[in-house]
């Protein structure tokens, strides 16, 4: 038995369980006959948007998750029954210096996968027996995918500690379903976590474990306020005030190892980015993410500093004397 020290993301999830959608039934609505539609086509399309992806490159400054784990580093493979890369052998270790197979040498892959429009199809090219009442998992895909290893920040998630992720590449070819995901940290249990469904060459984030080595603190700026502006044209009262908001992250890295943290911040559709904020590596929906390399045993920090304009109009042939005292103020 062996202890470990850490706070891994763990959680339960129900693969033997079929899931079935149920179907609403639709009453066809009964009117009159449309003209048929003309659309006009984009000025801005090209003939290369209509042209088929380009391979991807053969090589990548990323890492393969494989070799990852061979040097002791973060390893992700997802359940097989989630269509992603197949369990390997466990085997018996005669001492605990020995590692797992997690390469999934000892594991072929059993299906094809062949792209139907937007889908794809998997098709088990051998046979399968499977007694009644029971269940198995069968490896679909077992291939190297690039990944970099990350620690993620978001205030709302946890206020004190990023998380330990991975950022992946899927160079795989194929499409990859949503499902579970088991990180190990050589041939240790480091974690799971769970990811949505990925397209071919698209990059994804996934977290598994606290970083406790890595600790971050959000202070918003204490000179947060606002300028205001006021001109009166022809009787008309114009006024524009600027709201100014500044958040400091300051990241201390308390491990050996430099730590490449991804702060995530959230997007304010009313506020936007000043120019002296540094570009965001990524944009996401909901959040900015901002890359801060902090080296082994140092701290780091990250302004972010967003602006929010407010405008607003009066009359003042129809003000009273205490309206004119105030604009005047």
């Amino acid at each position: 038995m062996a202890l470990v020290s850490g706070r891994p993301i763990s959680f339960q999830m129900d693969l033997y369980t079929p899931l079935y959608v149920p179907r609403p039934t639709v009453v066809p609505e009964l009117f009159a006959s449309l003209r048929p539609v003309t659309y006009n086509g984009d000025l801005n399309e090209t003939r290369l948007g209509l042209a088929k992806r380009a391979p991807s490159p053969a090589k990548s400054e990323a890492t393969p998750l494989s070799r990852l784990a061979a040097d002791g580093e973060s390893f992700a493979k997802q359940s097989a029954g989630r269509q992603f890369a197949g369990e390997g052998r466990y085997e018996r270790q005669n001492s605990l210096s020995d590692r797992m197979n997690l390469g999934g040498a000892g594991v072929s892959t059993m299906a094809t996968a062949t792209k139907l429009g937007d889908f794809f199809q998997y098709a088990l090219d051998k046979p399968v027996s499977l007694p009644r009442q029971k269940s198995a998992l069968l490896p679909i895909v077992n291939k190297d995918v690039e990944g970099t290893r990350v620690s993620i920040y978001n205030e709302r998630t946890q206020a004190k500690f990023p998380l330990l992720g991975l950022k992946f590449k899927n160079t795989s070819g194929l499409h990859l379903s949503q499902g579970p995901i088991t990180v190990f940290e050589g041939s240790n249990y480091a974690g799971d976590s769970r990811i949505l469904d990925v397209e071919p060459n698209e990059e994804r984030l996934l977290s598994y474990a606290v970083d406790l080595g890595t600790e971050v603190n959000a202070v918003p700026a204490s000179d947060n306020g606002r300028v205001t502006m006021v001109k009166v044209v022809k009787g008309i009262l114009q006024s524009t005030t600027k709201v100014r908001e500044t958040k400091t992250y300051k990241i201390v890295n308390r491990n050996d190892a430099e730590r490449l943290v991804l702060v995530e911040h959230p997007v304010r559709n009313d506020f936007h980015l000043t120019d002296d904020t540094s570009k965001p590596a990524e944009t996401a929906s909901d959040v900015y993410r901002f890359d801060v390399k902090v080296p082994a045993g140092k701290t780091a920090t990250q302004a972010v500093t967003e602006e929010r304009v407010v405008s607003q109009q009066v009359q003042l042939t129809n003000s009273n004397d205490d309206q004119i005292r105030f604009f005047l103020n």
